[in-house]
């Protein structure tokens, strides 16, 4: 008898907090719409109190019946908690954060999912949805550019590598295609694509089974090979979001666009209305793509110049102005006063940069890898290029007309570094105006999550400057708009990484800004998803 008397009490509560979140889920959706009226009245105030009110009294019925649900949840389980919805208290596990680019290594972060294992699965589901006149298209165009791709001297930007004879061939076929030859083992393999492309392609394939439960997601994954080439990495992106909303339970949907200004996805079923905005950084802004065109140019003519000026070696260049400022003109009559000198190898001052030109072997031999891979740049110029503190480089050998090879003939090396804290903050600004455009994407009278996501690829200290900028957008950062909400913005920085003779290796690290106390920190973390590359709870890496 009286086990059946707290059976009964614990059904009576559990209904009573079953009533309360109907009233609360009532409650919020009426604040929002009248929120949407305001603003179609030009915000009548009247209207805009009416719907704070109600949000207080939402809030209020949450509090007073936390309690009740504690308690519940102590009798019934949290598991049985969530099943039937209800309010309640969160534990949340520990967030394993690291902060920092030397704490972001392949040594350091654990290994999570290995590529090869679900690649090819992933990329036949995906050639599946494309049309076959169109690939074999594709593929006819990629035969010869990837060729020269692959043999042209290496131009890196951070972990962008200048590939010219690839503009008239779509993004997303390349993607597919340097996948395939990933799995191939392909000689002439598209290594610092390959480091981008190929866990993308592994993620996409493995989320469509999640995908098929997201409305509008089937049509977004058959326009990835008519929309235009330069999206299709924001598109991946998107696509990765609401699998990973998927594969917590959530009932996503995408937002079909209009004239006006909209969000990409809206999750069903939540307390509040809530919408998600996905913002992908380019992997250069336009800055530094400028500071790399300028280097190219250089590096061009420098190349031009090589046997006349005996450039064998590696020259080191620490610009101290915008290198944007600096003309092309003056960097090259400088390098060749300085190859023509008494003392080529002597560090040269001016007042627009340093320079130090360091002698290496005229031919290098060492173990067969592939051209301009991690091994050969490591044997033939010392250099690591996942911790080394430079902004970009360009090597070149003579012996580069096969894709693998073993030794390095009269190698050259341009590796520059611009110190100007003039050229670092417009490098540290491109977060915070992405994140405000994000904000402008939200319905007025709803909360929207943002998840922003930037390729990592600046050598550490300017790393983790950066890092140390997002970290003080939480407190620092504001809207103007009324009646929008935004608890979570999840900003994930993406380090495509390669590693031995050219094998992708991919880390992500989220970073998680939860506007108010621990708790809401706690309910969003738990309820949303953190990571959206690598699917396991704390950063990773694909390897």
């Amino acid at each position: 008898m009286t086990m059946d008397l707290q059976e009964k009490a614990t059904d009576d509560l559990v209904a009573m907090l079953q009533e309360t979140q109907h009233r609360v889920d009532t409650l919020v959706q009426s604040a929002s719409d009248i929120f949407k009226q305001s603003e179609l009245a030009e915000w009548d105030e009247s209207l805009y109190q009416k719907g704070r009110a109600l949000l207080a009294e939402s809030r209020k019925l949450f509090e007073e019946t936390t309690p009740v649900a504690e308690e519940v949840e102590r009798r019934i389980g949290p598991e049985v908690i969530q099943e039937l919805g209800l309010l309640r208290g969160l534990q949340l596990e520990y967030l394993d954060q690291r902060w920092y680019r030397r704490d972001l290594t392949t040594q350091t972060v654990p290994a999570g999912n290995d590529i090869d294992d679900s690649l090819p699965d992933a990329l036949e589901n995906l050639k599946s949805m494309v049309p076959i006149s169109w690939w074999r298209r594709q593929q006819s165009l990629l035969t010869e550019e990837r060729r020269k791709t692959v043999l042209r001297p290496l131009q890196l930007c951070g972990r962008e590598r200048w590939a010219p004879d690839l503009t008239t061939i779509h993004r997303y076929a390349y993607y597919l295609s340097v996948a395939d030859d990933h799995l191939e083992k392909k000689p002439l393999l598209d290594m610092y694509t390959s480091a981008r492309a190929v866990p993308q392609i592994c993620s996409l394939g493995m989320a469509l089974p999640y995908l098929k439960k997201v409305k509008g997601a089937e049509q977004k994954l058959r326009e990835l090979w008519k929309a235009p080439s330069a999206e299709t990495d924001a598109r991946f992106f998107e696509l990765l979001v609401a699998a990973a909303f998927a594969r917590m339970g959530h009932d996503v949907e995408f937002i079909e666009t209009s004239a006006t200004k909209t969000p990409d996805l809206r999750i069903h079923g939540m307390a509040v209305p809530l919408v998600v905005e996905c913002k992908r950084r380019q992997a250069l802004n336009t800055y530094e793509a400028m500071e790399f065109s300028t280097i190219r140019g250089v590096f061009a003519n420098l190349r031009a110049m090589r046997e006349e000026l005996g450039l064998v070696g590696e020259l080191d260049i620490k610009f101290k102005q915008q290198i944007n400022q600096v003309s092309g003109n003056v960097i090259e009559q400088t390098i060749r006063d300085l190859t023509k000198s008494l003392s080529p190898y002597a560090d040269v001052e001016t007042e627009w940069g340093n320079l130090h030109l360091k002698p290496l072997e005229v031919s290098k031999n060492f173990e067969p890898t592939r051209l301009y891979s991690p091994e050969f740049l490591r044997d033939v110029f010392d250099i690591d290029l996942e911790l080394d503190e430079f902004d970009g480089i360009c090597a070149i050998a003579k012996n580069s007309q096969a894709p693998v090879v073993d030794r390095a003939d009269l190698p050259f090396l341009l590796k520059w570094t611009s110190v100007s804290e003039a050229a670092i903050e417009r490098k540290l600004q491109t977060i915070r105006n992405l994140w405000i455009e994000a904000v402008e994407q939200i319905p007025t009278g709803e909360a929207g999550l943002i998840y922003l996501a930037y390729e990592e690829g600046h050598r550490p200290t300017l790393a983790d400057k950066r890092t140390d900028t997002i970290r003080n957008l939480a407190s620092t950062i504001y809207f103007k708009r009324r009646a929008i909400s935004v608890p979570m913005t999840v900003i994930l920085r993406l380090l495509p990484n390669l590693l031995l003779e050219g094998r992708p290796d991919f880390i992500e690290s989220a970073i998680p800004l939860v506007s108010g106390e621990r708790a809401e920190f706690e309910f969003w973390a738990k309820e949303t998803p953190i990571n959206i590359f690598v699917p396991h709870p704390k950063e990773g890496h694909y390897s």
